[in-house]
């Protein structure tokens, strides 16, 4: 149990540490253009895609 605090503790610090990218565009690779389109439509504005092959 005193390990449990200890790895709880030690991950809530290293949340407090990870910064934001709010504004910061996600890029994403895919293989395929077909998955590249569902991922341009689920992200919108806010991710840049690539498509790896054409098909």
């Amino acid at each position: 149990m005193k390990n449990t605090g200890r790895l709880l503790s030690m991950l809530m610090v290293a949340c407090l540490g990870v910064p934001s990218f709010a504004g910061a565009t996600v890029k994403v690779v895919t293989t395929l253009t077909d998955y590249a389109a569902i991922a341009r439509d689920v992200g919108g504005d806010r991710v840049e895609v690539q498509a790896i092959v054409a098909g």
